[in-house]
């Protein structure tokens, strides 16, 4: 999940600057950096890729309390 974000990305990246940049600029990017250090960091990456699905249910989770506690006194319907 987290590596097809990225490439999506660095896709969009890459469409943006075809459309709107200057292309000598992307001329100057070195993916083989990206992509060694990719390969480095195999263990990071599955770490991030198995966590950012939690933090983003407790996230949610937290949202949804807070906004439990914030309308706990608010009337319910019209009749209410």
């Amino acid at each position: 999940m987290i590596k097809t974000a990225i490439l999506e990305f660095l896709f969009l990246l890459v469409v943006a600057g075809l459309f709107f940049g200057d292309l000598e600029k992307l001329a100057n990017i070195d993916l083989f950096v990206f992509i060694e250090w990719y390969k480095t960091h195999p263990f990071t990456i599955d770490l991030w890729a198995v966590l950012s699905p939690v933090f983003s249910t407790l996230l949610f989770f937290f949202s949804y309390k807070l906004t439990c506690v914030l309308n706990k006194n608010r009337e319910v319907g019209i009749d209410g």
